[in-house]
């Protein structure tokens, strides 16, 4: 078999085709390198970089995002101090006492020996009360309790609380409510040496406050994140001063148990009434000579020398003179009636189903044939409170008595009804 050897032309066209195919292999070579290159970051730094820029980027967007709620203000409690400036005074009430404290607007009710009491006047640091009538008008001390809103009792202390403070308030920042990057840029400047300091030592992060979580590393996360973290020094500081706090409460509230602060007041005998029912006992029986007695129908005369021994004083429609004796509302019960209408300044008009109200020194009027004029008139020496009721009794002449039992004299008809003395 004869072999051909190739031309010239054809090596020429094979070498053609192998630089040709080279050439297209370097190329498809050059091509993959530049493509790796480019895929491959140029440095370490050069991704820690990139990597904590989007970190950062997504912290910032959550951040603005997010809304850093504060935690609410605690509502201060009514305090009373138990120092009033009025601690005493009438069974017949109306003495105004006043107390200091705190937040006393709260205040809506008082209690003087368990009869409620009128509020005159309150404030945030003080507290006006009018003492009612004494139950039973009876003297001695008797306890006065204050009450909020909602029925619970009101705090009487011997001094007023300390200011409170927050004892997390030295290991956090304070941020405002939209989370704004300038509050966060500025409590991690607070916070960095101490952040630096745990990612120097490789000390684990301490978890942040209000259930915020610390991050994973130092160098990551946003610089908020960072300041929200309490070092550890800040922490046990933290807990140093809660327990202090602790102790001063413990230490208040066993001091308080040991000796209860209270508010109270003391009933004292009215020296008005006192002398009007004096004089009335004195003379019930022993006709007194300085006053013209009109037999029969003495009612009212009396009545008019017990209110003079009271302390009134007369005008011109109701007096007494040696010469001429008393005026017709002196002397005369229809006419004292209208005359005290007339004078709501020195009394009020009380029903006989109002008995409760009444008060020793008060006035009653009886009517024996319900005709509308007063037929009789005398001074309320007694009350009794009993569980069928109250019982009423007077003192008085033409029915000369000390302690007439009201429900006796209108037993036979007639009505009866008051005046509530001022």
């Amino acid at each position: 078999m004869r072999h051909r050897l190739p031309s010239p032309h054809t090596f020429s066209g094979q070498r053609s085709a192998v630089a040709g195919g080279a050439a297209g292999i370097a190329i498809a070579v050059c091509s993959f390198l530049v493509l790796t290159i480019g895929a491959q970051p140029i440095g370490a730094d050069s991704a820690n970089s990139a990597d904590a820029a989007a970190l950062d980027s997504a912290a910032s967007s959550s951040r603005s995002a997010a809304t850093i709620t504060s935690a609410p203000a605690a509502v201060k409690q009514a305090v009373a101090l138990a120092e009033p400036a009025v601690a005493s005074g009438p069974v017949t009430g109306g003495t105004v006492v006043t107390l200091t404290g705190e937040e006393l607007t709260q205040v809506s009710a008082v209690q003087v020996g368990g009869v409620p009491a009128a509020v005159v006047e309150a404030t945030p640091t003080t507290l006006s009360y009018q003492v009612p009538v004494a139950a039973d008008l009876s003297t001695g001390t008797v306890p006065v309790e204050l009450f909020d809103v909602t029925g619970a009792a009101v705090s009487v202390a011997t001094e007023l609380p300390a200011a409170e403070t927050s004892a997390s308030a030295a290991g956090t920042a304070a941020l405002p409510a939209d989370g704004g990057a300038a509050a966060a840029d500025s409590a991690s400047e607070a916070a960095a040496a101490g952040a630096t300091a745990n990612a120097a030592s490789g000390d684990a992060a301490v978890p942040g406050l209000h259930g915020v979580l610390a991050p994973p590393a130092p160098e990551r996360g946003s610089e908020m994140l960072r300041a929200l973290v309490l070092t550890p020094a800040a922490a046990a500081a933290a807990e140093a001063a809660k327990a202090a706090a602790a102790a001063d409460a413990a230490a208040s509230a066993s001091a308080s148990q040991a000796a209860p602060a209270m508010l109270s007041f003391e009933y004292l005998p009215d020296p008005r009434v006192t002398a009007q029912t004096d004089y009335l006992l004195q003379h019930w029986a022993d006709y007194n000579p300085a006053y013209m007695a009109i037999y029969g129908n003495d009612c009212a005369n009396f009545t008019s020398q017990g209110l003079i021994a009271r302390g009134w004083q007369m005008d011109a429609e109701w007096g007494y003179s040696e010469a001429g004796g008393g005026s017709a509302a002196w002397v005369s019960s229809t006419a004292f009636r209208d005359y005290m209408a007339a004078h709501p300044e020195r009394g009020v008009a009380i029903g006989d189903d109002q008995r409760a109200s009444l008060k020793v020194g008060d006035i009653a009027q009886f009517d024996w044939d319900n005709s509308g004029d007063r037929d009789h008139t005398a001074t309320i020496t007694r009350i009794d409170k009993t569980e069928s009721g109250v019982k009423v009794y007077v003192a008085g002449h033409s029915k000369d008595s000390d302690y007439w039992d009201v429900d006796v004299a209108i037993a036979g008809g007639g009505s009866v009804s008051y005046w509530g003395l001022s």
